[in-house]
């Protein structure tokens, strides 16, 4: 959570990232879950190693237009992978949703 809170210090709008991410810990989903973050993105996975992109999901908030995308990838290189887009306020709600879709 550190690196979203210094991006907010330079003027990024990433609380809602944060949010999801307290969201995340706080439910039994943050035990049962990997996750590993990049500049802009939260990549989550049921296996350790989420490097091989299975079974993972990447979740980011674009702060500008205030919108999440969800994609999910069931497998490495996968051609159409899982996309949704949603508003700032459904993001936890859709998290939730995509969650139990996914029976993780």
């Amino acid at each position: 959570m550190r690196r979203y809170e210094g991006s907010i210090k330079h003027g990024h709008n990433q609380q809602p990232m944060i949010d999801l991410l307290e969201h995340i810990s706080n439910e039994t989903i943050g035990k049962r879950i990997y996750g590993s973050t990049s500049l802009d993105n939260l990549h989550l996975s049921i296996y350790d190693s989420s490097g091989v992109w299975k079974e993972t999901l990447v979740i980011s908030f674009d702060g500008v237009n205030e919108k999440w995308s969800f994609t999910y990838h069931s497998v490495p290189c996968e051609r159409n992978p899982f996309y949704r887009e949603y508003s700032k306020k459904q993001g936890i709600e859709k998290f939730d949703q995509i969650i139990k879709w996914l029976r993780w």
